[in-house]
């Protein structure tokens, strides 16, 4: 319960709305409360003068009056409370968002996809109905059943506390049934996200698991998890299950109670025909709060499980954040400096990075070179803030990174990353991404400078073509050279390439590279690559190996020198002749 506090919060915000629905809520139970007075004077008036055929009517009239009030009031109160409900769930669907883009790369490595989106989805809907429909029974049942025990009191104490036997075990039957529900809910919640998980992991990799014929298989692992979804619902559905009949039990032994007891209070003549009949209606009326409990633990135990699974992501801290002092940059431009960095992941023992030290200089352009594993995407993600490098270690324009707002210092940088994600949306829009309001022309001329321009008129709808989730529908080199186009139309100051021409052609890739000259002029540009024909034009080179940098240069100098750069490009200059001569070979044959 005291999780859904921070849900109950939110409510704030909406008091307006708020403070008619409980109006109207309050009103219908008010008016709802008189009915059993009329009937009770209704049957005091039998066989007295006061019972004509005016008092008929009026009577009647009355009843009527207050049912067609019941119903507008309670159709006001369930708009109103509708309303608030999903205005919350909009709210705290918001702020989960913006807090779950905070986070890092490191904290989204560690979650599951399918776990954030359950929480996004089923337990935000939980969170809902307990902070509408749950809020409506709480108060309907503490009012009805304050008011009704007040008028059963007024009747006759002696029948009520008859009446209340059954209490004590409600009492027990809800603190009982609570704790098992939301243990059992919790359970329920967390199987609904490996299924989630699965089914987006499935989809999202469909390919690979056709080309490897494991539907089998995957279909198999799906069974499992929907099993254990299946029995995890069904035990939530038998404690819940179990206890409306129990209550209902309950209600109906008071019932028994009072038809004995009061039946022969009414004989001997201690209460009324009236009163009888009107304490009837006040138990049965009574029975509504009781029963309203058990859907009131129900909505509560689900929506506090849900609301602290949603806690454990809104609370988490984010690892990258902005210093009380941070500077706002308007520009950075380099050079970009690296002292004496050392970094580990949270969890490996070993260090990615050892003892760097080199800069970049403002308006050059400097290769990284180096095997797979060397260190040379973690630099990058280091001088992004991806991952936060320990202080006094990466500088900008002589500024510690740490010191600068991280809003500032990404904007400043176009970076192409390895893993070239596009959005499903158009080409155009995938190019525009960081530029919405770019004009056409600059979009084209980004994708004349990535050699993209042909292949997009190539497509029936050209740069409206719509390239799917993830960019599904474009080859591997055609998503890496969308991916640069959009880092180029930033015209950043600062631009990195991390290995982003891996999938694409050598001649391509030369076209490029041509292309990048001019682009190039004035800014600090950072090329990263396994391939030596990528980097070979920089001014200058760094060579990675283990985390540690073993050589640097220009091209000339490193070929010169024994080392793993001249042992590359040896290596790559053999297989660039032996692909020549096959390709010669080929078409000497076709011919």
């Amino acid at each position: 319960m005291r999780s859904l506090w921070r849900a109950f919060r939110y409510l704030k915000r909406h008091w307006p709305l708020l403070v008619i629905g409980l109006g109207a809520l309050l009103l219908v139970d008010s008016v709802q409360l008189l009915i059993p007075k009329l009937v009770q004077w209704y049957f005091d008036a039998l066989g007295t003068p006061r019972f004509t055929s005016w008092y008929i009517l009026r009577t009647s009239l009355a009843i009527f009056a207050i049912s067609l009030s019941i119903g507008v009031f309670r159709f006001l109160w369930r708009l109103t409370f509708v309303g608030v409900s999903f205005r919350v769930d909009r709210d705290i669907r918001r702020d989960f968002f913006d807090h779950l883009q905070k986070l890092s790369v490191g904290f989204h490595a560690r979650r599951k996809i399918g776990e954030l989106m359950a929480l996004a989805t089923n337990d935000l809907n939980a969170v809902r109905m307990a902070v509408g429909m749950g809020l409506i029974l709480m108060v309907d049942a503490i009012f009805m059943g304050i008011v009704c025990a007040v008028m059963m009191l007024h009747i006759s104490w002696k029948l009520t506390l008859f009446a209340a036997l059954p209490c004590p075990f409600i009492t027990i039957l809800v603190l009982t049934v609570g704790r098992v529900l939301h243990r059992r809910f919790k359970e329920q919640q967390k199987a609904y996200a490996d299924v989630t998980e699965h089914v987006q992991e499935t989809i999202s990799g469909i390919r690979v698991i056709q080309g490897y014929t494991q539907e089998e298989n995957f279909a198999e692992q799906y069974s499992g998890l929907n099993r254990n979804l299946f029995r995890a619902a069904i035990r939530v559905a038998i404690t819940w299950g179990m206890f409306g009949p129990v209550v209902h039990c309950l209600v109906s032994i008071a019932i028994g109670i009072l038809l004995y007891f009061g039946g022969k209070a009414a004989i001997f003549g201690d209460i009324s025909t009236g009163m009888f009949v009107a304490f009837f209606m006040y138990l049965q009326m009574i029975a509504w709060p009781f029963m309203a409990v058990g859907w009131l633990v129900n909505l509560f135990q689900r929506g506090g499980a849900s609301m602290l699974r949603l806690s454990e992501v809104m609370d988490a801290d984010p690892d990258i954040k902005d210093a009380p002092d941070a500077i706002e940059m308007e520009s950075l431009t380099g050079p970009i400096e690296i002292r004496n960095l050392d970094f580990k992941y949270d969890d490996t023992e070993e260090p990615v990075l050892h003892d760097l030290s080199v800069t970049f200089e403002k308006g050059k352009t400097t290769g990284i070179i180096g095997r797979t594993g060397s260190g040379k995407t973690t630099l990058i993600d280091l001088l992004l803030r991806l991952h936060d490098p320990p202080e006094g270690t990466v500088f900008f324009d002589g500024t510690d990174v740490r010191k600068l707002k991280v809003e500032s210092l990404r904007r400043s940088i176009g970076i192409v990353p390895q893993d070239s994600f596009l959005f499903s949306d158009s080409i155009a829009q995938n190019i525009a991404f960081g530029r919405t309001d770019a004009p056409e022309e600059l979009i084209q001329h980004a994708a004349e400078v990535s050699q993209l321009i042909d292949d997009i008129r190539g497509f029936p709808q050209g740069f409206d073509t719509l390239v799917g989730e993830r960019g599904v529908t474009l080859s591997g080199g055609q998503r890496q050279r969308t991916a640069i186009a959009r880092a180029l139309l930033l015209d950043p100051n600062i631009l990195i390439l991390d290995d982003s021409l891996s999938a694409i052609d050598v001649e391509t890739e030369e076209a490029i590279l041509d292309k990048l000259r001019d682009v190039r002029k004035g800014k600090t540009c950072l090329i990263v690559s396994h391939r030596i024909l990528t980097v070979k034009d920089a001014d200058n080179i760094v060579v990675l190996e283990c985390g540690k940098i073993t050589q640097s240069g220009t091209h000339d100098e490193l070929v010169e020198k024994e080392g793993l750069y001249a042992d590359l490009y040896r290596r790559q200059q053999l297989q660039r002749e032996l692909e020549q001569f096959e390709s010669d070979d080929a078409k000497s044959g076709v011919k």
